[in-house]
């Protein structure tokens, strides 16, 4: 499928939310730009609305509406580094055993050792994009929700647009839960523009959040859901497979979000397998081929890896000629490439020495395990300075080389072709085994089976066991650099506390537990100041 990303505005973007830069007073004055969409010409075409819900999809991929750093729609940092996509990443990533960062980017290093505060600018964008998707997609299920089916616009493509917009904004909400808590601004379809400042979804250690996702994902799941069958979307569209997915991580946090003394622990793990269950069973697969260029294992972070749509259950599009951006895969790549690497051998062109990785990462490899194959071990393992790039291993995992040529879109190699795959379905069979586990059952043949195959893609064999504590390092192994990583150290009890360590956790240099106010990151104090009717994240 060719990506395609269109530069337009929404009809209104949002209402005035804590947090964002600013809210806009005129908005009756109308573009002088015929081309471009706005409340005056936005129902002329039904084509319209379909430019509309891909630019919800491309808030996940680009920062504005002109290519990778131009006319941005938020303000506040530099606009490549505020990239939505970046930002999720760098909060992932950046205070685990799986990534540092050796910049001294403002405040981005208080990242590498869990030490950011209320004010911490990074912080700040990532919380204002959350909020500029839900934002984006409230009003466009508000305008849906107002039309009458046509001929060319009916009843069933409708109730598609709203029922992905539901999606998306579900996805951010998530991303919102699961990064700032309950206590984040209530907005959704029913909040005017211009209306009241919004309230929190309600106290820290409450489940309306939490309950509102739920439901959410449990309808899009249904056969009441307008959203396509599970792997029939175009790659980059949300279907039912996705929503599944979501529900998935949803549940299986479950306790991260309302605290391991709730009493209905045990159903959110059994809704979470039940997601799984349906989601291993509904028609998708491992990628198991090796190509020319690339293994079965790494076609999956290659410049053309929309073609393993059968184990990519939802991937955020790019693309180095028509969606470009210093964010994204570009950014997971270039960033990573410094010292001895080569960024020919990734088939890109530039090298900016930032991201590596830790020897606590590289440990939980055995021997023969093919996918360590993509750490670069040029550099020397460990890390006695953090802002010297050559002070850990590099990971070469994302590429943008093809399964079958160095094709690529931008003739230059300054921008990557490839996909981020944020969901696939060697998460899903690891999550249904832990799922299992958690409420006290053997691990099921389904689970086991597909265990097994993700082992064997990595040459080698099944394991003798399946415990947590095996889940928690295979996850290590399998989904480094994806993005995971952050989530399930929280959800395994391992982020803050002594229990593991890794280097310059806690800014020591092998490692200190650290303040369990860090599970979560701050409501930023922009969004305090602009609205207040919200409160101080606790601990901050």
């Amino acid at each position: 499928m060719k990506k395609q990303i269109y530069n337009i505005t929404l009809a209104v973007l949002m209402a005035c939310l804590g947090g964002l830069t600013s809210c806009v007073n005129d908005l009756d004055v109308l573009p002088i730009d015929p081309d471009e969409l706005h409340p005056g010409n936005v129902g002329q075409s039904p084509e319209n609305y379909s430019f509309m819900l891909n630019k919800l999809y491309a808030g996940y991929a680009t920062v504005g509406q002109e290519g990778s750093s131009g006319n941005a729609d938020l303000g506040g940092l530099d606009a490549g580094a505020s990239q939505y996509m970046r930002r999720l990443w760098d909060a992932e990533e950046l205070p685990t055993d799986e990534a540092i960062n050796a910049w001294n980017d403002g405040n981005l290093n208080a990242f590498n050792y869990a030490s950011w505060t209320i004010t911490n600018e990074f912080n700040t964008i990532f919380f204002d994009r959350i909020y500029f998707q839900v934002a984006q997609s409230n009003e466009f299920i508000r305008i849906m929700s107002a039309l009458e089916p046509t001929e060319d616009l009916p009843a069933s493509e409708i109730a598609r647009y709203i029922d992905e917009a539901r999606f998306i904004r579900a996805l951010s909400y998530w991303h919102g839960l699961n990064y700032y808590g309950n206590g984040i601004p209530k907005v959704t379809e029913e909040n005017t523009v211009g209306g009241d400042r919004p309230l929190p979804w309600g106290t820290w250690d409450g489940s309306e959040l939490f309950d509102y996702l739920k439901s959410e994902l449990e309808y899009l799941t249904s056969n009441e859901s307008a959203l396509k069958e599970m792997g029939t979307a175009y790659f980059g569209y949300a279907d039912k497979g996705a929503a599944a997915m979501l529900l998935g991580k949803l549940c299986l946090n479950n306790e991260v979000y309302l605290g391991t003394d709730n009493n209905n622990a045990g159903e959110y793990y059994a809704v979470a397998e039940e997601a799984l269950q349906s989601l291993v069973n509904g028609g998708y697969s491992l990628t198991t081929t090796d190509y020319t260029n690339v293994t079965a294992y790494q076609s999956l972070f290659a410049g053309d890896n929309q073609l393993q749509k059968n184990e990519i259950i939802f991937g955020i599009s790019y693309d180095g000629a028509a969606i470009q951006t210093y964010g994204g895969t570009t950014y997971l790549m270039l960033s990573s490439v410094g010292g001895d690497m080569k960024s020919s051998d990734i088939n890109m062109n530039g090298n900016w020495g930032g991201n590596r990785t830790t020897g606590a990462l590289y440990d939980l490899f055995e021997s023969g395990d093919s996918r360590r194959n993509y750490f670069f071990t040029g550099h020397e393992k460990e890390i006695n300075n953090p802002s010297l790039f050559t002070d850990g291993y590099g990971v070469m995992k994302f590429t943008n080389v093809r399964t079958e040529s160095m094709d690529r879109n931008d003739p230059n190699g300054g921008f990557a072709d490839t996909n981020f795959p944020m969901f696939r379905l060697a998460d899903a069979y690891l999550m249904l085994a832990e799922a299992e586990l958690r409420q006290g059952k053997a691990v099921s043949g389904t689970a086991e089976s597909g265990i097994a195959a993700i082992r064997e893609r990595a040459d080698l064999s099944a394991p003798a066991s399946i415990d947590l504590d095996f889940i928690l390092d295979e996850r290590g192994r399998e989904l480094y650099w994806e993005a995971h990583r952050r989530t399930d150290l929280v959800r395994f009890g391992k982020f803050t506390s002594g229990e593991y360590v890794w280097p310059w956790k806690g800014n020591v240099k092998d490692g200190a537990e650290i303040d369990a106010k860090y599970r979560v990151f701050p409501i930023p104090s922009t969004a305090i100041n602009n609205n207040s009717n919200l409160v101080r994240t606790p601990g901050y």
